[in-house]
């Protein structure tokens, strides 16, 4: 179950930071649970605009796939690039 668990923040993290906003007007859950007040917030008027203004269609060119695995040692895990070339690395996981 952990490794769904970190292969969905995996997508939170890789398509939800650009996508989520478009669609719902804010961060996912998970990257505000993660990154706290790193993440900058919307005011409601923002989210508004966002939502009513931002798209009218949506392109995605998908290129490759990763296998993410639940990593329980997060020290080994601190550079991204690094962590997506590990065997089951992930640093969001």
């Amino acid at each position: 179950m952990e490794d769904k668990v970190a292969a969905g923040r995996r997508i939170d993290f890789q398509l939800g930071w650009f996508l989520d906003p478009l669609f719902y007007g804010d961060y996912p859950a998970s990257m505000r649970q993660k990154l706290g007040d790193n993440l900058p917030t919307f005011t409601p008027e923002e989210k508004e605009f966002m939502l009513q203004n931002s798209w009218d269609f949506l392109g995605l060119n998908h290129y490759t796939s990763r296998l993410i695995a639940h990593v329980s040692n997060k020290e080994a895990e601190s550079d991204f690039y690094q962590a997506q070339e590990l065997e089951g690395g992930c640093i969001f996981c």
